[in-house]
């Protein structure tokens, strides 16, 4: 054994920079690299909202009402763009920055009774979404736009179960299905109404699910509520000329009524 070897056995030996450049470097490989990622923040204006114009006399005047600041009850018959209408002036809203969020609201009324079912209270209620995802979704000509919004908080949906306590303020807010609601529900929801919010009210007495003994729709209850406050209500009466879903639609409709 030579003394370079001996030196290098008891580590008695002197480092050159080559030697140790490569023990730096193998110390750095040999270190995981933590990438960070920042996730991007959802600009509403990048998304093209589709150009909406009133197709009936009673959507014109849900626009109407609407623009002029009002809070609006459309009620009537189904196939009439209630929701449809209701969602494209809260998205123009909150497109132009005018207001921070869109919150719509309901009753979920057929998970009343499934407790004993398999599944938490949010995942019985996703089923409910469906129809506001769909229609924002359309509407900002985007399949993610929906879950974009919702997640960045742009967007909310929540029911009348969970509402009790809450204030929302400078937003949109839409309650739909508003038939299925009991006024006492209903009251829970209006008194959640904060500074700088809207409100549209959308439903068809004609689909209510409302089937437990001594439950009222809010229906009538609500009316007198608006009727009574004139400077901040208007109600819109949908009737079957309104129906826009298809030609096929508007005649069952019209076949209902005349039976009934």
């Amino acid at each position: 054994m030579n003394a370079r070897q001996a030196a290098l056995l008891s580590g008695d030996y002197e480092v050159t920079p080559f030697s140790r450049k490569k023990k730096v470097k193998a110390a750095e490989d040999a270190t995981p690299k933590v990438v960070k990622t920042v996730s991007p923040k959802v600009k509403v204006e990048n998304f093209k909202l589709m150009d909406v114009k009133p197709l009936t006399e009673g959507q014109r005047q849900v626009f109407l009402a609407f623009k002029q600041g009002l809070n609006v009850i459309a009620s009537g018959s189904a196939g009439t763009g209630k929701s449809f209408t209701a969602t494209f002036l809260a998205l123009e809203k909150l497109i132009n920055k005018e207001i921070t969020k869109i919150v719509f609201v309901r009753s979920a009324v057929n998970i009343r009774t499934q407790g004993h079912l398999p599944g938490t209270q949010a995942e019985k209620e996703a089923v409910y979404t469906v129809p506001y995802k769909n229609i924002v979704n359309q509407l900002c000509q985007c399949g993610t736009a929906w879950d974009s919004l919702t997640k960045a908080g742009l967007i909310e949906f929540t029911t009348t179960t969970y509402i009790r306590g809450l204030t929302f303020d400078n937003c949109i807010m839409i309650i739909d299905e508003f038939q299925n609601m009991d006024p006492s529900e209903m009251e829970s929801v209006l008194t959640r109404l904060g500074e700088s919010t809207q409100l549209i009210v959308c439903g068809d007495t004609r689909q209510n699910d409302l089937q437990r003994k001594r439950e009222v729709s809010c229906h009538e209850w609500l009316l007198k509520v608006a009727r009574a406050l004139p400077r901040y209500f208007d109600v819109v009466d949908f009737t079957s000329e309104d129906v826009v879903r298809s030609k096929l639609c508007k005649a069952i409709i019209k076949a209902i009524e005349a039976i009934n």
